[in-house]
């Protein structure tokens, strides 16, 4: 008989042949006293144990596997042989080797003595020793490989039981007196079938195996990138948030299921899971866990390589948009040559393609030991003199413009793939957003690279924007009446200067007083603040604030510093307010806005900023 646990796995608690009443009385009660009351009494079948692993419908390898044994040495007694065996380094507790230790339990001991002997016995030289009747890895056993010794039909028979139970991966387990003759004859029972089969029996059996390979390929097809999930790197100092959502959404716009870390939080489907700065390898490699995650764009910040490295070790394509002076002086970092060295770090991960701001030296010369072929530059009309050589020589290359008459052109082979007019994407607000520009740019080049064909990404482009989320504290439109206010992240005087930009273009075609709130993070050094306030020249009114996380400095430092900025405007300067902490600043701007105003709130944490203006101005 064989007597088994009715519930458990790996061999244990299981005895096989077991010839006599007083035998399985002892197996019985031996188990009777753990945990496990229930057993099962089962008929034995004569022959040996296989494995036939089954990868969708496809017979992929067949195990035979054999019960522990031992040859004796004539010179020591069982006890200390089977400690020897037990002492190879191939073998190990639970999964940390290939093979498994010979468990000495009462099974064994009772094994011995039906067979005459002893762990104190000395067996003559060249005895056999049966250690198991099972013949489970896991209870020390070994395997052989018998896969072209196996019967057509009991191929068949195996591919077929597998595409009815409909799993990918199987493994079934059939007793046969000789696996090379066919089942339909007799002598061949199937046992069970694993949902969950391990690989181990294979590997034993053959440890210079390429299974693993096989099941690979059997998965995904020849080409090793067809099992991966398309995922793409950006960063750079401005507008990566920006061409990180935008990506994002030419992806979810093709139909596939993506997932989103970026400044603004953790996302999938546009579906916010965790809000807070998740602009990292850290945060991406979590949501890259989630199955049903089908392409993945990440932000990387500067903050989260130095501090955890990037975490990805390789993504299909990278993207580095700039290097600016907003983080020198940080992490010891004390210069742009610095930063780019900690970027480069995001281009070296790129695989397939790496698209690089053509107008920045900085960034340019990450290319420097690429194939051009697997580069995409980017550049604002007309296009540097790097740029027009790269598109002449064939290789991918985007344009942007900006104002209302600006257009992302995509060139390849010397010819434009497509173009898009600025003024149909809608978050660019009539083109009036210059950030929407490169950002599409970008996206448009990171899309190509991961597959896109011009139609998706044209509709995709014309589609961002029209929803609330796809902004999210990046030009974000708050309010429309009685005053137009947006939500918005500048760091620097450049970012700032664009938004001027912005301003001005916007009340364009209907004048109206330009109010600006705006912090600066007390990081940043003393000159970088004051020109940040220079940069504030779009406005009529700025409110000067300190973020509400201070690292040293009274609330009234920095606000005193981009006043400084503001007043070297000279005439015809904006009118500065200081008002302390944002808390306090966003009390003073609803005491200071006047109906038809266009109103811009410049902030580094815009979850919180926006219930804070939507509560004071409501």
């Amino acid at each position: 008989m064989v007597l088994k646990l009715a519930s458990g796995g790996k061999g244990r608690g299981v005895w096989v042949g077991l010839s006599d009443p007083e035998g399985l009385r002892q197996a019985w009660h031996s188990q009777a006293q753990g945990v496990q009351a229930r057993q099962l009494v089962q008929q034995t079948l004569v022959g040996d144990d296989h494995r036939f692993l089954v990868i969708q419908g496809e017979l992929m390898a067949v195990a035979q596997r054999q019960p522990a044994f031992l040859v004796s040495d004539g010179r020591r007694p069982l006890g200390d042989q089977i400690a020897a065996l037990n002492a190879d380094p191939l073998r190990g507790l639970g999964y940390e080797r290939l093979k498994n230790r010979v468990p000495v339990d009462t099974r064994l001991h009772q094994l011995l003595a039906k067979q005459g002997f002893s762990v104190d016995s000395v067996p003559a030289e060249g005895t056999q020793i049966q250690l198991s009747r099972t013949a489970n890895i896991s209870q020390g056993g070994s395997a052989v490989d018998c896969s072209d010794r196996v019967h057509p039909d009991n191929r068949r028979l195996a591919e077929d039981i597998a595409r009815l139970i409909g799993g990918d991966v199987i493994g079934l387990d059939l007793i046969s007196r000789n696996i090379g003759v066919s089942w339909r004859r007799g002598g061949t029972w199937l046992l069970e079938a694993n949902l969950s089969p391990g690989l181990r029996p294979h590997l034993v059996a053959n440890p210079q195996s390429d299974l693993c390979q096989r099941i690979l390929r059997r998965l995904m097809g020849d080409s090793p990138r067809a099992g991966r999930i398309p995922t793409a790197l950006i960063t750079g100092s401005l507008g990566k948030t920006t061409a990180s959502r935008m990506l994002a959404h030419l992806l979810q716009s093709a139909g596939l299921r993506v997932g989103l870390t970026s400044s603004t939080g953790m996302e999938l489907d546009g579906q916010v899971i965790l809000k807070g700065d998740c602009a990292g390898g850290k945060a991406a490699l979590h949501l890259l866990q989630d199955r049903r995650v089908e392409a993945m764009v990440a932000e990387i910040a500067r903050g989260g390589l130095i501090k955890g490295g990037l975490g990805i070790a390789r993504a299909d394509v990278s993207a580095v948009l700039n290097i600016h002076d907003n983080h020198v002086g940080m992490d010891g970092i004390r210069s742009r040559a610095d930063l780019a060295r900690i970027k480069a770090v995001v281009a070296k991960a790129a695989e397939r393609l790496l698209v690089l701001n053509a107008d920045d030296p900085l960034v340019l010369a990450m290319a420097r030991h690429r194939n051009p072929a697997s580069v995409a530059l980017v550049s604002e009309e007309p296009g540097c003199a790097a740029w027009h050589a790269h598109r002449r020589a064939g290789h991918l290359a985007v344009s942007y413009g900006k104002g209302r008459e600006g257009k992302v052109t995509l060139h390849r082979q010397g010819q434009p793939l497509l173009s898009m007019p600025l003024r149909e994407i809608p978050a660019a607000d009539d083109g009036t957003i210059a950030t929407i520009a490169i950002a599409a740019a970008f996206a448009t080049a990171m899309a190509h690279g991961l597959g896109l064909n011009s139609t998706q990404t044209l509709k995709g482009l014309r589609d961002y924007g029209l929803q609330a989320s796809h902004r999210n504290g990046r030009f974000e439109i708050l309010m429309r009446e009685p005053w137009h206010l947006v939500l918005c992240w500048a760091d620097g005087p450049d970012a700032m200067a664009s938004i001027s930009n912005y301003a001005i273009a916007a009340t364009e075609t209907a004048p109206q007083r330009r109010v600006l709130l705006c912090s600066v993070p007390d990081t940043r050094p003393d000159d970088y603040v004051r020109e940040v306030g220079r940069a504030t020249w779009g406005f009529h009114l700025v409110i000067c604030a300190a973020w509400f996380e201070r690292d040293g400095r009274t609330p009234d430092e920095v606000p005193a510093l981009l006043e400084e900025g503001v007043r070297s405007l000279g005439s015809g300067r904006p009118t500065a307010l200081l008002a302390g902490e944002e808390s306090a600043a966003v009390l003073l701007l609803a005491q200071q806005l006047r109906p038809g105003d266009f109103c811009v709130v410049c902030s580094f944490d815009t979850y919180n900023m926006r219930e804070r203006l939507l509560a004071a101005l409501r």
